[in-house]
Order: structure tokens, then sequence, then C-alpha cells
């Protein structure tokens, strides 16, 4: 928790401890819950139809929650409820239609915690294979999202698919 609460804000993001006050949004949420399989990713995210990974951005918050009581990062080996946040190597450069690069951390969220992705938090969340917990913006605020999606190819345009290793026990991987 303590390295979480050091990393998470190179990012932009933060750990909120559940029964601490939610940084407030600023746009009105819907809170939902889903889960993603490995069918899920290998039939439509990385299917030759399929989008691939992907980075974004927007003007609204998420609040990315644990729904399995009890369970801590690698709990058993086992990886849950991960969030990958991005940013930009060199924040200073102009990426608009040119190459950047990124560094891309993926954050198992701890049983107990919230973690809080304020707008403009740049994050994806299709690679894990577990259930989550995330807010999504209602669409009655839909001129207000303006969200900001970056479909992830290599130097040939292929899909790429991102691949964690465990960094210490609170399984901050890169």
């Amino acid at each position: 928790i303590e390295l979480m609460n050091r990393t998470l804000p190179l990012y932009g993001a933060s750990l909120v401890p559940h029964g601490s006050p939610l940084p407030a949004p600023t746009l009105n949420l819907t809170l939902v819950s889903y889960g993603i399989s490995e069918a899920f990713q290998q039939k439509w995210v990385y299917s030759e139809n399929g989008p691939g990974m992907f980075l974004e951005h927007h003007l609204f918050t998420h609040y990315f929650m644990n729904p399995a009581a009890n369970v801590y990062p690698a709990q058993n080996g086992t990886e849950t409820s991960l969030i990958s946040l991005a940013r930009q190597v060199n924040a200073s450069q102009d990426c608009q239609a040119t190459p950047c690069d990124y560094w891309i951390t993926a954050f198992s969220v701890p049983s107990g915690y919230t973690i809080f992705c304020p707008p403009g938090c740049i994050h994806e969340d299709w690679t894990y294979q577990d259930k989550v917990v995330t807010s999504l913006a209602d669409w009655t605020d839909e001129k207000l999202i303006n969200d900001n999606t970056v479909y992830l190819r290599n130097e040939n345009m292929k899909k790429i698919e991102l691949v964690f290793y465990a960094a210490g026990n609170n399984m901050i991987a890169v």
C-alpha cells in the first residue's frame, strides 16, 4: 500500500481507503461491475476484427474497486482487478500525430481500497482477466465526455498485447 501511495500519483491517480471520502466527480457517473475473461480478450479484443490494446483519457473520473472481499493483489499467486495507467516519458513532448514513448504500469486494486483516476488520467482496463467495479459517465453529459482513445500497434501496424511482470509484494507491474 505504501508503494502504491508513492507510485500512483506519478500517473495522476491516488489510492483511497474505503470509508474515506472520495474526490468528487466532474460529471454524473454510474457505478458498474463487469468481468473480463480470456475468451472475451481472444474473441474480441485481440481478434482480427477487434480493437486490440488501447489507452484512453477523458473528462470524467474513474473509481476502480475490487469487488471481491478480502482479496489482495497476487493472493495465492493470482492477479486481481488490474488497472493499467500510463504517462508520457517526456511530458513536454507534443504527441499529436507523432510517435511518443509512454510508461505503462499495471496496478492491482487491493481489497478495501479504491483507485481514483481523475479526468485526463491515461489508462486502460482490458488487459486483466477478472471482475472490477468502476464508474462510467452518464450519457446525459454526452457533449462533455470528450474521450481520446489510441489503439496501440507495433512498427508493422500489428496489434500488441501487453504482458506485465510482478514487482514486489504489491503486484505493481511494468
